[in-house]
This record gives C-alpha cells, sequence and structure tokens, in this order.
C-alpha cells in the first residue's frame, strides 16, 4: 500500500512538472519579441501594439515575422549580414528550416533590408522583395513606423506566405502576382471617397461639357459687345501700308528626312531589377541560408 502511494505520489509530481513546462513554454511563447526598436522613435505603447501584432501572426502562421529599427549608419551588405546574424542569434524560425523572415531598417544611413528563411525563402521572391519595398517606403519617409511594421509588412507578409501554400507566390513569372498594380489602395482613402475608374471618366465628361458650355456662353457675351468690328473681303485691309516688301514670290520643297523608331511593346509591366523570377540565396555566417537581403535606401 504504501509502494502505491508512493508511486502515485511521483506520478503526480512528473505529471505537475510536465504541465508547468507546458504552460511556461505557452507563457514564454506569447512574451516572445518580435519588434526591436534600438533606435527609440517608437512609443512604449507603439513598441507594444507593433510586438503583439507581429506575435500574433507568426503564431498564427507558424512563420516567424520579426522587425528591427536601429541607428548604425551601416550599408546594404552590412545591414544584409547583420540581420542574417541577428535571426540567427536569436533562434527565430519554425521547424529544423527556421521559417521565417526579418525586416531591418536602419535610420541612419536610411537603408533597409528584407531578410528571409526557411519557407521565407519560397514565399518571398526577389520580386516579391522588390514590390514590398516599393510598398514600404512612403511610410518609412513619413516617420510612419507602427504602419510600416504592421499593415505594410506584416501583413504583406502574411499574404506571401499564404499565397505561396496555395501554390500561387508573388513572383514575375506567376500569373495573376506579376503587376506592380497587385497591391490596390483602399477604396476609402482617410475618409475620402474616391470615385472609381468608371464614375471618374463620367465625372471628368460632366466636366468637359460643363466647361466648354460656359466657354461657349462667355464668348459670345465678349462677341456681342463688338459692334464696329465688320469682316473685311480682302486681306490687304489688314496690311499696314508699305509695311511689307516681297521681292520675290517662290516656294521651292528641297527634301525631307524620315526617321524611323522601334515603338517598344507595352505590356503594362515593369519588370523586377532581379531577373527571370525566384529567390536569391546566399548563406549566413551560422550557415544558415537566406533569401533576399538585396537592401534599397529610401
Amino acid at each position: 500500500m504504501v509502494k502505491i502511494k508512493r508511486t502515485f505520489a511521483v506520478l503526480a509530481a512528473v505529471l505537475l512538472i510536465a504541465m508547468s513546462f507546458f504552460s511556461f513554454s505557452s507563457i514564454a511563447w506569447g512574451s516572445t519579441q518580435h519588434m526591436y526598436d534600438y533606435a527609440g522613435l517608437m512609443s512604449n505603447s507603439e513598441l507594444r501594439y507593433v510586438n503583439d501584432y507581429l506575435t500574433s501572426l507568426s503564431e498564427q502562421l507558424q512563420f516567424d515575422i520579426v522587425g528591427a529599427l536601429i541607428y548604425d549608419g551601416l550599408d546594404a551588405d552590412e545591414l544584409r549580414d547583420a540581420a542574417d546574424d541577428f535571426y540567427d542569434k536569436k533562434g527565430f524560425g519554425y521547424g529544423s528550416e527556421h521559417d521565417g523572415c526579418i525586416f531591418v531598417v536602419d535610420m541612419n544611413s536610411r537603408q533597409m533590408t528584407l531578410v528571409t528563411t526557411g519557407y521565407g525563402i519560397t514565399a518571398v521572391t526577389d520580386y516579391g522583395e522588390e514590390i514590398f519595398y516599393d510598398y514600404v517606403t512612403d511610410s518609412l519617409m513619413d516617420q510612419d513606423y507602427v504602419t510600416a511594421f504592421t499593415e505594410k509588412y506584416a501583413d504583406t507578409m502574411t499574404d506571401y506566405v499564404v499565397m505561396a501554400r496555395e501554390g500561387t507566390p508573388v513572383d514575375n513569372n506567376a500569373p495573376g502576382h506579376d503587376g506592380y498594380d497587385w497591391y490596390q489602395e483602399p477604396e476609402n482613402n482617410n475618409g475620402l471617397n474616391i470615385p472609381d475608374g468608371t464614375a471618374a471618366a463620367g465625372m471628368g465628361g460632366i466636366s468637359v461639357a460643363v466647361g466648354a458650355g460656359v466657354g461657349l456662353a462667355s464668348s459670345q457675351r465678349q462677341k456681342s459687345k463688338l459692334k464696329t468690328v465688320r469682316r473685311s473681303t480682302q486681306a490687304n485691309s489688314y496690311a499696314r501700308r508699305d509695311s511689307l516688301v516681297l521681292t520675290r514670290k517662290q516656294d521651292r520643297f528641297l527634301y525631307s528626312n524620315v526617321a524611323v523608331t522601334h515603338r517598344p511593346k507595352n505590356d503594362n509591366r515593369k519588370q523586377g531589377r532581379f531577373g527571370g523570377g525566384g529567390t536569391t540565396i546566399h548563406m549566413g555566417s551560422s550557415g544558415i541560408p537566406h533569401g533576399g537581403g538585396h537592401g534599397r535606401g529610401f
């Protein structure tokens, strides 16, 4: 009987330790930092909000989305290497391939870089990286870091991962995701109602018609005031006497030059500066392969 009680006590202790471990793991993950502001550009509440935003999406996707603001004055290559090391040494990434990405902005050198790892290499192509830089630049220039790291960065990475998992990654050779108009601005811009293309065209036509009517009415009023003006039947009535002397009256056509220039085909698509699709891979100092990291100034 004593042995049974002792065995039961040991099992209970093991179970309690296991429950404590899982509970701690959950708490630890919930408090994992995903946004770092080493430049001191965010308020505490802003930093907390952005960090919770990135952490929540990372949990949902099982894909780490990490952001950092620094003020180190690094060039593009140095910033890429720093992003590699930061991601690797902090132990970010899901699974054995360390799935995730990190976006680092150096406000001193005004350089930004997006580095991907694991499944991030598949989800964020070089072309997708370029589109993202275009998309986030205005927020960084406006010093709107909350929008830059949430709506522009975290939401974009979420879209990229989801579409890649569905088999349609954003790339310049992927139908439907190969144009710079892939991202559309919201229809309601800061509370202003912006008409769509059809409505705008109709409004433009009305404006032209109204303008033409007003112009015609104005010209008729001015014309009615010119009571002393009469039209002449001969052109010499308009010339001042002895003001023009023509010694020869002869026109001669000599020759003409015709220049032919090839007009490029307009396919309404801007090709990415990274070539024919896919992702360029580089190796971090820790031996983990990464994608992206091309960087850009803003």
